[in-house]
């Protein structure tokens, strides 16, 4: 099965940091395979995001998505949706104005864009509060217009950062039920988080990263991941994040 993310002996510094972000860093993503992105704050998870979401530019080829070097990546970004950690919201538009505004920037037709808006509303269980303010919704239902964006393009490669922070029980079940979906669809998707729960829940297979550098790749199996890297794990959270404010208890 063809890779859609091949990424070989990536290293990358922030200026005026001494330490390296990514260290010698190499991974591949098979088409329709869910990968989750396991590691502590630090890891270098974001960094790597960064990259394969297309927002840090590189010139070489060391980093190919969908079978082509970051930097000769055309339409191919449009195959691709991104859902960050810090929400990408407009607080004083209503959830359907959001959706209009981001289907425009992912370059989808006017004719489509109502279609593809009502989808999304209904896959985010949204379609009742799309008049609504953004900054008038709760935690759970900002995640979730969150992923709904990201969905806009019906996406190829799905990119998902912590999508359950912050998030009620009921959300993040929704959520959950949502990724599962899109794996059975096919979509292939790249799943970081700090709970290994959640990669037992959503994922195929895991790729733990410590200090820039890839330590474990393989199956999801929580009693080899905890028994092969228990001063790793440690600093990780074997159950889902049950603080409605997205803190580790």
């Amino acid at each position: 099965m063809e890779n859609i993310v091949e990424i070989r002996d990536l290293s990358f510094s922030y200026p005026r940091s001494s330490k390296r972000s990514l260290d010698s860093f190499s991974l591949e993503v098979r088409r329709g395979e869910s990968v989750g992105l396991l590691g502590p704050n630090g890891a270098g998870k974001t960094t790597l995001i960064s990259f394969l979401s297309g927002l840090r530019p590189r010139s070489d080829d060391r980093v190919t998505v969908f079978g082509r070097p970051l930097h000769l990546l055309g339409e191919e970004l449009l195959k691709i949706g991104y859902a960050p950690q810090e929400l990408a919201l407009y607080p004083s538009l209503s959830v359907h104005d959001n959706l209009i505004f981001f289907s425009r920037l992912a370059c989808i037709s006017k004719e489509r864009q109502r279609a593809q808006v009502e989808r999304v509303l209904e896959v985010v269980d949204l379609t009742s509060d799309r008049e609504k303010r953004v900054a008038a919704l709760s935690g759970g239902m900002k995640r979730r217009l969150n992923l709904a964006i990201a969905l806009l393009n019906e996406p190829e490669l799905l990119i998902l950062d912590e999508p359950t922070v912050g998030v009620d029980m009921m959300s993040r079940d929704l959520i959950f039920e949502r990724i599962n979906d899109l794996r059975r669809s096919g979509t292939t998707l790249i799943y970081t988080t700090h709970y290994l729960e959640e990669v037992e829940r959503v994922c195929d297979s895991v790729a733990m990263m410590n200090l820039g550098q890839l330590i474990y790749r393989g199956r999801v199996d929580l009693s080899i991941l905890v028994q092969n890297f228990k001063s790793f794990a440690n600093s990780l959270s074997l159950e889902s994040d049950p603080d409605p404010q997205g803190q580790e208890i």
